[in-house]
């Protein structure tokens, strides 16, 4: 389960949260109300509500274009009618049954109010922030061309908010979502534009526990990052400063060492293994598949200090079967080239370093193949006292 590191009451939702309440709540705010001014219309005089909207609202419905439609109320106005009859709002939380913000926008429905603020919170935030549009102007998207990213986004989005309408279009490859979601992430984070090159990160989302950033930066690699041999780039274009608060945290929160360069950074390759503590899994198959290959060969230079230990992992494979220079390759995770300079020989230092032909330790056995050279073992006993086996 998700730990809880804040959480939002009614109260602080965004002004124009609209709000529906089950059937006996309203009624019992309603006569509250009837009590104290005599009548609704009176009462809504009072505290600056039109009497049409709390008659409508006593009754959950109301009639528009002939059409019998659900009436919600904007939290401004439950405030309002809670403050003239003593009635602390938080606890209405219960009651709540559904969420939203203007007309058709989606809704969240029987939402788990106080509201918690989990480490999927910031992955949905991370999104939006990446390859995500907050509705500023028309719907609130998410877009992705890998099927399997929209709907890990589906998931961290349903964890943080419940059941929360959307929509998904995958000739469009795309996820409308209710506008209540970039709100409520807005109001609570202070972040007031999700547009491409007017979003930032703050001081409270800075501070935030790690596990958190740890989420928000995964959804921006997933979205915005490249995996190459030299580490992972981090490039949103149109947003320098926004690329600048996020090497901050990756490099004063998450301690990934990185490299500026302009427009962007490479979180360098020497801070994978931990990237890959904290983040296991990219959720796309191709850029995960990537990430591994170069983590694998980068775990070489690492962790394998042994000298002659590439030499030993070839004569092994080769001790159960015959194989070529591409495969012996394939099977220990690093380039063609690199294990055939360890087959052939190579120099370093201008010193000649022989190869495990040289040694007599395995020779060409055949012509595979486009004429590949297949390799096998020659000498066994040479090889006993080199590898031990």
């Amino acid at each position: 389960m998700s730990k809880i590191v804040d959480k939002i009451s009614l109260s602080e939702f965004p002004n124009d949260t609209y709000i529906f309440l089950d059937e006996k709540r309203r009624i019992d705010l309603s006569k509250k109300l009837e009590k104290k001014f005599g009548f609704l219309r009176q009462a809504g005089k009072k505290i600056g509500i039109t009497p049409a909207t709390l008659y409508d609202w006593r009754l959950g419905i109301k009639i528009r274009k002939g059409k019998i439609i659900k009436r919600y109320i904007s939290l401004m106005d439950l405030k309002r009618i809670c403050n003239a009859i003593s009635v602390d709002i938080n606890s209405l939380q219960k009651h709540v049954i559904e969420l939203k913000t203007g007309s058709r926008s989606g809704i969240i429905k029987n939402p788990k109010l106080p509201m918690s603020i989990v480490s999927e919170t910031f992955a949905v935030l991370g999104h939006l922030l990446g390859d995500g549009y907050g509705g500023e102007n028309g719907n609130c998207a998410y877009v992705n061309t890998c099927r399997e990213a929209l709907y890990n986004f589906i998931g961290k989005l349903t964890k943080a908010f419940g059941n929360v309408e959307y929509s998904i279009n995958l000739k469009h490859k795309r996820i409308i979502i209710s506008k209540i979601v970039p709100k409520i992430l807005k109001n609570h984070f202070q972040i007031y534009d999700f547009r491409s090159s007017k979003s930032y990160i703050n001081q409270k989302v800075f501070e935030a526990p790690r596990e958190c950033l740890v989420e928000l930066i995964r959804a921006i690699i997933v979205d915005e990052g490249r995996i190459f041999d030299s580490g992972i780039q981090v490039e949103l274009s149109a947003n320098p400063k926004l690329t600048e608060d996020l090497q901050k945290i990756c490099e004063r929160r998450l301690g990934y060492v990185c490299n500026s360069y302009d427009g962007g950074f490479i979180i360098s390759c020497q801070s994978f293994p931990r990237v890959l503590k904290d983040m296991k899994h990219f959720k796309i198959p191709e850029k995960q598949k990537m990430f591994l290959k170069w983590f694998n060969r980068k775990s070489r230079k690492w962790y394998n200090r042994k000298r002659g230990i590439t030499k030993e992992e070839i004569i092994k494979l080769l001790l159960k079967k015959e194989m070529s220079t591409k495969e012996l390759a394939s099977k220990i995770g690093i380039k063609n080239d690199s294990v055939r300079t360890q087959i052939m020989g190579y120099y370093l230092n201008g010193k000649r370093i022989p190869g495990l032909i040289n040694l007599d330790f395995i020779e060409v056995k055949r012509k595979g193949q486009k004429n590949t050279r297949i390799f096998g073992i020659k000498d066994i006993d040479k090889i006993i006292e080199f590898v031990g086996v």
